[in-house]
């Protein structure tokens, strides 16, 4: 029969420890990566923290929900033992007395994980902690941003989108103006993308009227969007338009994308060149 976490009865029988003396103090889970936030197919560790105050330890035992996965009990033969989770995979050898290395983790293991501590005579204390873990697919590129013109005057709308790559759980975008947060009431949210194996990817669009104050100096408008999901990706892509009046007539209307700028045609004798639009910040957080 599969154990279960009765959460009753551990809180009854730790309240009659402490009224007795407890001796067991500082009970914590503790996770590498350290976020809670594994990427599917990865490993994440768990390690459970404890002070027993001088007292021998009876039992560690961890679960998924309410249902048992592993247990270590140090005065057993064998001091270790796992029970059938489907989907779990735990390294046997890199797990022992505290600790439990989970590998190729699917989504189906996201959930709330619970260390249970028990110390022996005399105290005879107990006490758990949980973590929640999330399993995130994280995009294989950065954002695109594409605008529907590479020229605008003072008055004009501006139009734009940005489309992150597909993962799981969807990106979250924002734009900038000139790294200035665009107001929502400019923003248009599209549904998320589904695919076939429930990845997403999300897309927004810009609306944008633009004022005089939307242009440079150097009278360019840099539209940036950064896309972030929990805190284990962040990457942001930019491209940049023009005022109108600087643009030579055969390059006006064309659109324009973080993927490639077109320079003005160049003069006789020059040699023209197509800028690629690297992100002005790049960050991924490896687990």
């Amino acid at each position: 029969m599969q154990p279960t976490l009765c959460l009753a009865g551990v809180a009854f029988f730790a309240l009659l420890t402490v009224q007795g003396g407890l001796a067991l103090k500082d009970v914590r889970l503790v996770t590498r990566p350290g976020n809670g936030v594994v990427r599917r197919g990865s490993a994440i560790t768990l390690i459970c923290e404890y002070d027993l105050e001088g007292a021998p330890l009876y039992s560690v035992k961890w679960y998924r929900g309410n249902r048992e996965f592993f247990r270590h009990v140090p005065n057993e033969t064998p001091s270790t033992e796992m029970f059938p989770f489907q989907g779990l995979n735990i390294d046997r050898e890199q797990s022992h007395d505290n600790k439990v290395q989970l590998v190729d983790v699917g989504f189906n293991l996201a959930g709330n994980y619970s260390c249970e501590v028990s110390a022996d005579a005399p105290s005879f204390s107990t006490d758990f902690v949980s973590h929640y873990i999330t399993v995130v697919a994280l995009p294989d590129k950065r954002p695109v941003v594409t605008a529907e013109r590479p020229d605008y005057e003072v008055g004009d709308v501006l139009r734009a989108n940005c489309t992150s790559g597909i993962s799981r759980p969807s990106a979250n975008l924002t734009f900038y103006i000139n790294d200035v947060p665009v107001s929502a009431d400019d923003v248009r949210h599209f549904p998320a993308r589904l695919t076939t194996d429930l990845m997403e990817s999300s897309q927004i669009g810009l609306v944008l009227t633009l004022r005089p104050f939307h242009f440079t100096s150097q009278s360019r408008v840099t539209i940036r969007c950064d896309a972030t999901i929990l805190n284990a990706y962040a990457e942001t892509a930019k491209v940049t338009v023009k005022s109108r009046l600087d643009v030579p007539l055969h390059a006006r209307d064309l659109p324009v994308s973080s993927a490639a700028a077109i320079e003005p045609k160049p003069e006789r004798g020059q040699l023209g060149r197509i800028y690629i639009n690297s992100p002005i910040k790049r960050q991924r957080i490896n687990s």
